[in-house]
């Protein structure tokens, strides 16, 4: 097998190019730049006091009812609709006047974007936990559509709602555990 090498320096600058060959095991490959991603961010303090249903702190807890198996039969089918609803208070030290709430992805977290029993031994199966937005659109957990949302005014309440969700055709009778990550975003 035969080898290439070819290198060439550029004087004043910082590019330099080295191209081997192996003849005729490797094609050529040719890359071309079609474009250029710029990323314009930036870190704020933590400007906000963040409350989830005037509950403050950094862990949450948002009772869900327990509701009957009857009628959640079909893929798709809802129960126990449970709204809550962040609020962000004492915001000061950043240029940013609004935020958004983001719902990371994680251990619990379904292919689907819904929220799945943690509870294994005696649990509820065949349902999954959706978030819907205000306007009762299906949130994808971990998905970066959710920063489509429009923001909110420091101060205003971001409205959301919670409830059960059949993915399966066996719905079993349990208990029902969950939880998720979230990341404000400050803009």
């Amino acid at each position: 097998m035969m080898y290439r090498c070819k290198a060439w320096a550029v004087t004043g600058g910082m590019v330099s190019l080295l191209v081997m060959s192996a003849q005729p095991a490797l094609a050529a490959v040719a890359v071309a730049g079609d474009g250029q991603i710029l990323f314009d961010g930036g870190l704020v303090t933590e400007t906000c006091t963040i409350s989830v249903n005037n509950e403050m702190g950094s862990t949450s807890n948002i009772a869900l009812p327990k509701v009957s198996r009857t009628g959640m039969v079909a893929e798709g089918s809802t129960k126990g609709g449970t709204d809550f609803t962040f609020k962000l208070t004492s915001c000061s030290g950043s240029t940013a006047t609004k935020a958004k709430v983001f719902f990371q992805g994680g251990p619990h977290v379904n292919s689907d974007g819904t929220l799945g029993n943690a509870i294994t031994f005696h649990g509820a199966t065949g349902v999954a936990l959706q978030l819907y937005d205000a306007s009762m659109n299906p949130i994808l957990i971990g998905d970066p559509s959710q920063l489509n949302q429009p923001a909110t005014t420091f101060g205003g309440l971001m409205g959301y709602t919670a409830q059960y969700v059949v993915n399966s055709d066996a719905v079993g009778s349990g208990k029902f555990f969950t939880n998720v990550t979230y990341s404000i975003s400050y803009q």
